[in-house]
């Protein structure tokens, strides 16, 4: 028991000197549109190396599971993007079974596809590819709450966008209210984090949840 304490205010810990490095990071407005502008640019290539590198090179995939049980290799989901673009392969993938739901996803019931049966975790749908700096959870109101790997990283991203919105709406400076439910819910923190990191500070935070429903303690949340 005392070293499973140990080990939790260890992460706590690290999870505070990454919040502070995180802060540290600066991405200017002529960065952001850069970036956005790339990426656009680049889209097709960016999807097609994701379903490379992170699906059909990833064994453990549960996606890659899917679309090979239903007939797609590697060589035909190429084709079909370079043929009919993203939005049409989506939807065609979609039209044949590529898709969960939000009870499969959250493995709440089994995914079945032309009559095989994917029991998969929740774990299974983690990203292998990006180290989590800590982990959140869902609301937590019937049970322990469903566990979310959070990535710096992936927030730093994040900020790109939100520079060019609050460019676009004069917000930078401005302070800002959340709604959103409070911790281990990571949507609301992920709002604090980045606001912050913009120059807008939260100074106050409303939550749809009620804190005494939460199954939950303090450590737990990011745990």
């Amino acid at each position: 028991m005392k070293m499973n304490m140990i080990t939790k205010i260890h992460k706590a810990i690290k999870t505070c000197l990454a919040i502070n490095r995180y802060y540290e990071t600066k991405i200017s407005l002529e960065e952001s549109r850069n970036t956005i502008k790339q990426n656009v640019s680049r889209r097709q290539d960016n999807f097609l190396t994701v379903i490379r590198e992170r699906i059909y090179g990833y064994p453990n995939s549960p996606y890659k599971r899917i679309l090979e049980h239903l007939g797609f290799s590697l060589k035909d989901i190429e084709q079909l993007i370079n043929s009919k673009g993203i939005q049409g392969a989506l939807e065609e993938l979609r039209q044949k079974g590529m898709f969960l739901t939000y009870l499969e996803f959250k493995c709440s019931q089994p995914v079945i596809r032309n009559g095989k049966a994917f029991e998969f975790k929740e774990e299974d749908f983690d990203n292998p590819f990006v180290s989590a700096d800590f982990k959140a959870r869902s609301g937590a109101t019937r049970s322990k709450g469903t566990k979310t790997p959070v990535s710096f990283v992936g927030l730093s991203k994040g900020l790109t966008y939100s520079n060019i919105l609050f460019d676009m709406f004069d917000l930078r400076g401005s302070p800002a209210v959340v709604w959103y439910p409070i911790l281990p819910a990571v949507a609301g923190l992920a709002c604090v984090l980045r606001y912050g990191n913009i120059g807008c500070p939260q100074v106050q935070w409303f939550s749809m949840v009620d804190a005494k429903k939460m199954k939950i303690n303090n450590f737990d949340k990011f745990n």
